[in-house]
């Protein structure tokens, strides 16, 4: 059974209605950089700007659900406060693992919103890579869907750093629901582009995953080529 969490699958994207294409000629004006060469802007700057510029228009689509800018910018705000709530903190490296979902991507711009480092997991590492990967980076909290954390379980004890474990999906023994996680929006820390975004792990064929870094200006100016 497929047990990605699309937005059908957590409660606050449970009663959206698909969003209509736009047509081609809107297409080139869906989509705002504030300046596609200025390395001073954060990635989540990019949604915000779009969130005023064009609320209504489409940000991101997932089988049969659809954002608008505004929605994604309001919820990620939610995300980002809860994790706040939680004590994470600028720097603190949350761990991902997800199939591609939204849930996923709210994730990333919940931590891009209060310069945390989102460190998504490769859903194909066994327990044992999976281990590795959240002690070498030392994430604090991870996020996941259920059947993907369950087997992690079992290792539970080893995760030094770990603190808390939010699960999409059904209820695991030991976690916390990812529909809890959300708070009433706070004020969000400054952050800026030279901080530190994501790390990304290898796939560790050879050797041990080995964590790859980048900035939000990394990946903006990665984004414009």
């Amino acid at each position: 059974r497929d047990k990605r969490p699309s937005g059908r699958s957590i409660r606050h994207l449970s009663d959206r209605e698909p969003v209509a294409r736009a047509d081609k000629s809107r297409r080139s004006s869906r989509y705002m950089d504030p300046n596609p060469q200025d390395d001073i802007v954060t990635l989540h700057a990019i949604l915000q700007a779009n969130a005023r510029a064009f609320p209504d228009r489409p940000w991101l689509r997932f089988e049969d659900a659809a954002f608008s800018y505004a929605e994604g910018d309001a919820l990620t705000d939610r995300l980002a406060s809860g994790l706040l709530q939680r004590g994470i903190k600028p720097g603190d490296r949350v761990a991902l693992l997800f199939t591609n979902s939204p849930a996923l991507v709210f994730c990333y711009f919940a931590c891009f919103k209060i310069g945390a480092v989102a460190v998504p997991l490769n859903t194909r590492f066994q327990v044992p890579e999976l281990a590795y990967a959240l002690n070498h980076c030392g994430a604090k909290i991870l996020i996941g869907q259920d059947d993907l954390c369950a087997p992690l379980m079992s290792q539970r004890a080893t995760l030094v750093h770990l603190d808390q474990i939010f699960v999409a999906g059904d209820d695991l023994a030991g976690t916390e629901r990812f529909d809890d996680l959300e708070r009433a929006p706070v004020t969000l820390p400054l952050v800026e582009a030279t901080a530190l975004a994501v790390v990304l792990y290898t796939s560790g064929t050879t050797a041990k995953p080995k964590g790859v870094m980048h900035s939000h200006a990394t990946l903006r100016r990665q984004n414009a080529n």
